[in-house]
């Protein structure tokens, strides 16, 4: 291979993957600015709420989340066909599937708030927060949902810089507004909650403003909203497994989340802070799985055995390196991260043992993501859902529910995280080195296309 080609796809990755990484950041940022203020404004148990809500809200939503990875698949399927009308179709069901999924999770949610904290073992003192914003939240449905199907349209159209544009203003305003109403009205978690339910509303205009402007053909109708059964019975077919697999991890961490709530309010806080922090790892680590899925299913669609594997050893690479680099900064300063959303040194205390405690085996986590994309990307997608349902959920769940039999630490709850990474990356390791699977893989796809 030549220093040019080296270069070309080392740039091609990077190419793809930073905006996804400013995504992933907006994104996170955007998910932080409700645990800062409330855990500076108001008390530690005000964080603890907002971080054991989190996990209830991901459970609920993950799957229709994932139905907007289905709706992007059909609408760019059917945009690259040149199917103009099925692309119409596919835009008006989609936001059509997203008002009707959103007013149900909506209602859902308002009426099983207190049973679902209940169930998380919520202690009597953060109660009243976590049910006031969590209620309060969940009026935020029906725009989350637009936004997350309208941008999953927009990226299939090729047009990726829209949900920057969208996640940017709606982050600023939800900044601004919560520091209005916590910290100026004194409004508390509901004002951290009524401010993102405003950013969300801001973000959802944006996405349907831009869809009714886009080429005559498929542009968004509000009068033409509808569900066309076949659009609909395709978007399901192809987002359910990527949902599906997503509600059943964050039912796991949510498992977990309630076997720590029994240790305190103050210890909820901090580990609210650790995991909210551990999320600027996800950034690069989703960005490069990303770009390394995409550029390998390129490949693969072009009978390229060879670029596949190169992309995958350059995508691990970087992954490593950078995830490297970050876990040692948190590492490093995890006081003054987590005195950010904090000021009580108890708090401050719990979140810093979490943090280190973790963050040093994040790279293992990152090859996991970065191989499982890239065999995503090659056609198969049973061997990463099967790993990470059983490694990453069954395994923790079951570590969790005993440890504490043996080793009534927090710690031993902590352990659940890195074992699993490790099992998994153990699975990734023997099922990618057989080689067979790519193989396979290519074939499968040729005569896929070869079929349609």
């Amino acid at each position: 291979m030549s220093h040019v080609t080296y270069m070309d796809r080392s740039k091609s990755i990077l190419k793809l993957a930073l905006p996804l990484m400013i995504s992933n950041l907006l994104q996170q940022m955007y998910n932080m600015v409700d645990a800062i203020i409330v855990g500076r404004y108001v008390n530690a148990h005000a964080l603890a709420a907002v971080g054991t809500s989190g996990y209830i809200i991901l459970i609920l939503t993950y799957f229709f989340i994932g139905l907007s990875v289905g709706a992007s698949i059909v609408a760019a399927q059917a945009y690259g066909a040149g199917r103009k009308e099925e692309l119409n179709r596919t835009v008006h069901t989609t936001i059509g599937f997203s008002l009707i999924s959103g007013v149900f999770l909506t209602i859902i949610g308002i009426m099983l708030s207190p049973i679902f904290l209940e169930w998380m073992n919520v202690p009597k003192e953060v109660m009243p927060y976590a049910l006031t914003y969590l209620r309060f939240y969940f009026y935020s449905m029906i725009p989350m949902l637009i936004y997350n199907m309208g941008s999953g349209l927009m990226r299939a159209l090729g047009n990726t810089k829209v949900t920057l544009y969208c996640l940017a203003a709606s982050g600023i305003l939800n900044i601004l507004l919560s520091i209005i109403f916590v910290k100026v009205l004194s409004m508390g978690v509901a004002g951290a909650a009524l401010a993102t339910i405003l950013a969300q509303i801001l973000s959802a205009v944006m996405i349907i403003y831009i869809l009714m402007n886009i080429e005559p053909s498929y542009r968004l109708s509000l009068r033409k909203i509808r569900i066309c059964r076949k659009e609909l019975k395709m978007i399901i077919r192809i987002g359910a497994p990527t949902g599906l697999q997503s509600v059943v991890q964050s039912f796991s961490n949510t498992f977990i989340q309630a076997k720590l709530n029994l240790f305190g309010a103050d210890f909820m806080a901090g580990i609210t802070a650790s995991v909210k922090i551990e999320g600027l790892i996800y950034m690069p680590i989703e960005g490069f799985a990303m770009a390394g899925s995409t550029l390998a299913g390129q490949s693969t669609g072009a009978g390229d055995k060879d670029s596949v594997k190169d992309i995958s050893h350059k995508t691990l690479w970087m992954t490593s390196m950078v995830t490297i680099l970050i876990c040692s900064i948190l590492f490093i300063f995890a006081p003054k991260w987590i005195g950010i959303f904090a000021q009580e040194e108890r708090v401050i205390n719990y979140g810093t043992d979490m943090m280190r405690f973790i963050v040093p085996l994040y790279f293992i986590y990152g090859i996991n993501q970065v191989v499982g994309g890239i065999i995503r990307g090659c056609g198969q997608a049973k061997i990463p859902m099967t790993i990470t349902l059983i490694c990453y959920c069954g395994f923790r769940i079951l570590w969790s529910s005993l440890i504490l039999n043996f080793i009534n630490e927090p710690w031993g709850i902590y352990l659940c995280y890195p074992l699993s990474w490790i099992f998994a990356v153990i699975a990734y390791s023997v099922y990618y080195k057989k080689g067979n699977w790519l193989t396979t893989m290519i074939i499968k796809e040729r005569v896929d296309i070869d079929e349609y």
